[in-house]
């Protein structure tokens, strides 16, 4: 029986790990910056985390988000093209989308669910003619999928929020991850940047998560209470080129 009630919770606990979201209430921010690469990784290593720092939050206890609608749904919200890639798993034609030569500055979000998936800065020109990026903002947005479709052994990936299809990820991406995510424009859309707190605001209202809190007002710098603040701790190492902690 001892054995086996060891056995049952670590079973739990196991389950556990995989329901937990990452970062739901501590790490949204009012800008995405792509997570900091660690270097070449085949594309099964995209399930771990790319840093020393582990991206799920022991401090949240929500389950990951889900967005699930019936068929109707999507064939009434999504155009032809646009259903026929994300709910049939189809792939768009060559140098046939919206975005395989776009280069503005922004994010591009699930057209399905408006998850943000790729930032336009991990965004890089492969000559396949679809739009290919280096990483996702955030591995946890995508769930990767093996794909014996067409006899050739691929993997799928997916927006983990509402299972759209994306396209698919190889190992022969730039450096520093080595790997391209080989997207269809038809399950993505554009933000530009100055309106991506806005959508993101947007995109949490839907899935029921609570807004972004503003961030706090420090005291002005002649404040006696910053003054004592300042005298009282030591200085720390700069940390603005860290973006680990940030909403990614």
């Amino acid at each position: 029986m001892f054995y086996q009630s060891i056995a049952t919770a670590l079973m739990l606990f196991l389950i556990s790990c995989f329901v937990v979201f990452a970062n739901t209430d501590d790490n949204y921010s009012s800008t995405i910056k792509p997570e900091s690469p660690a270097g070449s990784q085949p594309a099964e290593s995209l399930k771990k985390p790319a840093s020393g720092k582990s991206k799920t939050s022991s401090k949240s206890s929500a389950r990951f988000p889900s967005f699930t609608r019936p068929d109707s749904y999507w064939r009434k919200k999504l155009s032809t093209g646009q259903y026929y890639v994300t709910r049939r798993k189809g792939t768009e034609n060559a140098f046939t989308g919206i975005y395989w030569d776009h280069h503005d500055d922004g994010i591009y979000s699930c057209i399905c669910c408006g998850t943000p998936l790729f930032d336009s800065e991990s965004k890089f020109e492969s000559g396949t003619g679809w739009p290919s990026y280096w990483q996702p903002i955030n591995k946890n947005f995508i769930r990767n999928k093996p794909d014996v479709s067409g006899g050739v052994v691929r993997t799928e990936v997916n927006c983990r929020v509402c299972d759209a299809h994306l396209g698919h990820v190889f190992d022969d991406g730039p450096r520093p991850t080595g790997l391209r995510f080989c997207i269809n424009s038809a399950s993505i859309k554009f933000v530009p940047r100055k309106i991506v707190p806005e959508h993101i605001d947007n995109w949490r209202k839907d899935l029921g998560l609570p807004p972004v809190e503003p961030a706090r007002r420090e005291p002005a710098s002649d404040s006696p209470v910053n003054q004592e603040s300042k005298s009282a701790q030591p200085a720390e190492p700069n940390s603005d080129n860290n973006t680990s902690d940030k909403f990614q």
